[in-house]
C-alpha cells in the first residue's frame, strides 16, 4: 500500500465477527477536504472514540498508536475563553451545559461567563452550539463561526459569541454570592465594602450607584477585587442600586440600602 506522507485519503474497513464495516475515509495533510494536518515524527493518526454521530472522525495523536489503545489525552487540546450573549455581555448562566455541533466536546459555563473544554486535534469550523435545558432536551444556538485547529496538549483561547437568543430558558441571574458582594447592607455609615470574583484591573472597571429615580449619584473606579467605597457626603437615606461594570460591560446589579 502506497501512502503519500504529505497528504492522502485512505478508506478504512474493519471487521466485526467477519462482517466488514466501512467507515469514512481518513483524509490528512494537503489532500483536498482534509481535517487533519500531516503528522510529525513520533505522531500518528487515531480514530476518535465512537461518540453518537462522531464515529468517522480522526485526530492527530502525539504518540504512535499501532497495537495499543488510543490515548485520548494525547489527541486533545484545551480550548478556553468567554461566552458572550447577543448584547455582547458575558453569558450569565453559571453551570449551564453546552455542546458543540459536529464536534465531540461539551462544557459548562462558569459564573464569570468563561468556559474550558477539550477538543480533538483536527480542523473544526463550529457554527452551532447546543444548550441543555434538561438531561436530554435543549435548544440549538447559532454562534459566530469559530475556525480552530489544535495540536495535542496545546492551549487555544477562543471567545464564543451567540447569534441566537436563549428563548424559553430560565436564566440564572448573578447573585451576591457569585460576581459581586456588597456589605454591610444596609450601609450604616458613609461607606460599604465590596468583593468581585472576576478580574477588575482595567481602566473600564467601576461600580455605579443609582438612586430610586434612576439617576447616577456615584461612580467608583475599581483597582482591586475587594475594597471599600466611600459614599458622597450629601447622599440621603434610602434604597439604591449598585451596578458592576468590567471593561465597560455590565455584569450584575445589587440592591443597597443606605441608612443615616
Amino acid at each position: 500500500m502506497n501512502i503519500n506522507p504529505l497528504g492522502d485519503s485512505i478508506q478504512v474497513t474493519y471487521f466485526f465477527h467477519a462482517y466488514p464495516i466501512v467507515t469514512g475515509p481518513v483524509v490528512f495533510g494537503n489532500y483536498n477536504g482534509s481535517r487533519i494536518r500531516g503528522t510529525k515524527t513520533g505522531e500518528s493518526i487515531a480514530g476518535v472514540p465512537p461518540y453518537f454521530n462522531y464515529s468517522n472522525l480522526y485526530s492527530v495523536d502525539k504518540s504512535p498508536t499501532i497495537g495499543i489503545e488510543n490515548d485520548t489525552t494525547g489527541m486533545c487540546c484545551t480550548m478556553k475563553g468567554n461566552i458572550y450573549d447577543m448584547n455582547n455581555e458575558l453569558l450569565n448562566i453559571p453551570g449551564g451545559k453546552f455542546e458543540f455541533y459536529n464536534c465531540p466536546a461539551s462544557f459548562y459555563s462558569k459564573a464569570d461567563g468563561s468556559y474550558t473544554t477539550r477538543l480533538y486535534a483536527f480542523k473544526n469550523t463550529i457554527t452551532t452550539l447546543f444548550y441543555y435545558t434538561s438531561e436530554y432536551k435543549g435548544q440549538w444556538l447559532n454562534i459566530e463561526p469559530i475556525n480552530v485547529e489544535g495540536n495535542p496538549d496545546s492551549i487555544i483561547e477562543m471567545d464564543i459569541y451567540l447569534k441566537s437568543p436563549l428563548s424559553d430558558v430560565e436564566l440564572v441571574e448573578y447573585g451576591s454570592s457569585s460576581v459581586l458582594k456588597i456589605y454591610p447592607n444596609p450601609a450604616i455609615a458613609s461607606s460599604f465594602n465590596y468583593e468581585v470574583s472576576i478580574p477588575v484591573k482595567s481602566a473600564e472597571s467601576f461600580l455605579e450607584l443609582i438612586n430610586a429615580n434612576g439617576q447616577q449619584v456615584g461612580r467608583f473606579n475599581l483597582d482591586e477585587n475587594s475594597g471599600k467605597i466611600n459614599l458622597p457626603a450629601n447622599l440621603s437615606a434610602g434604597n439604591y442600586t449598585v451596578r458592576l461594570f468590567v471593561k465597560n460591560k455590565h455584569y450584575t446589579t445589587e440592591k443597597l440600602i443606605i441608612s443615616k
